[in-house]
C-alpha cells in the first residue's frame, strides 16, 4: 500500500508592528496619519508578514510615551516605531533630558524583546534633536534611528508642502509612512 503524506505548511503569524508616540504622529485632524500609510505599504510590499497597530495619542515627549508603554508591550510587538516630539528649546539641559528619556524608553522596549525604530523628528533647519536620537540609537542594540531629516527638504516651499509648524500635511504623512515602511523591511535583528 502506497501512502502519500501531505504536509500543510502553517502560515507564520504576522509580526506585530506597533506605532506609538505623541501628537505629531497622528493628529486628530488626520486619523491614522503616517501609520495608515505604513500599514498599506507593508501589506503591499510584504503581504501578510506584518500587522500594524496604531497606539499614537496626543501628548508631549518620550516621558509620556514611556508612561503609556505597558499596553503597547502587552501586544507582544516584534517592532515598535516611536515618534515623539522634541522640546522646542534647543538648550543643553533640554537636549540632555530628551536624550535620557528617549534612551529609557528605548531600553524599556528592547528589554521586552522588541526592536525599536525611533522615527526622527522633523525639526527646523539647524535643529539638534536628530543628533540626540542618533546617539540614543547608537548606544542601545536593537534600536534604529529612522532619520527623516536626511531627505526632508530644507526650509521653503518644498518643506511647507510637507509640514506646518505643528503637524505633518497629508504629503508629509505619506513621506514619513514610506520611510518607516522602508526601515521596517530593512530591519535586521542585531
Amino acid at each position: 500500500m502506497l501512502m502519500f503524506l501531505l504536509g500543510v505548511a502553517l502560515a507564520a503569524e504576522p509580526t506585530p508592528v506597533v506605532a506609538m508616540g505623541d501628537a505629531w504622529v497622528a493628529p486628530d485632524a488626520l486619523p491614522g496619519g503616517w501609520v495608515a500609510v505604513l500599514a498599506d505599504c507593508l501589506e503591499e510590499r510584504a503581504k501578510g508578514r506584518y500587522s500594524v497597530v496604531d497606539r499614537a495619542s496626543s501628548g508631549q515627549g518620550p516621558e509620556l510615551a514611556r508612561s503609556r508603554l505597558g499596553p503597547v508591550l502587552d501586544l507582544a510587538p516584534g517592532l515598535v516605531l516611536v515618534g515623539v516630539s522634541a522640546p522646542t528649546a534647543v538648550d543643553k539641559d533640554a537636549a540632555k533630558a530628551f536624550e535620557d528619556a528617549l534612551g529609557a524608553l528605548g531600553r524599556d522596549i528592547t528589554a521586552h524583546g522588541s526592536a525599536t525604530l525611533l522615527v526622527g523628528v522633523v525639526e527646523p533647519a539647524g535643529g539638534k534633536y536628530n543628533e540626540v536620537v542618533d546617539r540614543v540609537a547608537a548606544k542601545i542594540p536593537g534600536v534604529v534611528h529612522v532619520d527623516l531629516a536626511k531627505d526632508w527638504p530644507p526650509e521653503g516651499t518644498p518643506r511647507d508642502a510637507l509640514s506646518t509648524q505643528t503637524w505633518l500635511t497629508d504629503q508629509g504623512h505619506a513621506r514619513v509612512g514610506a520611510a518607516a515602511c522602508d526601515a521596517v523591511l530593512a530591519y535586521k535583528k542585531p
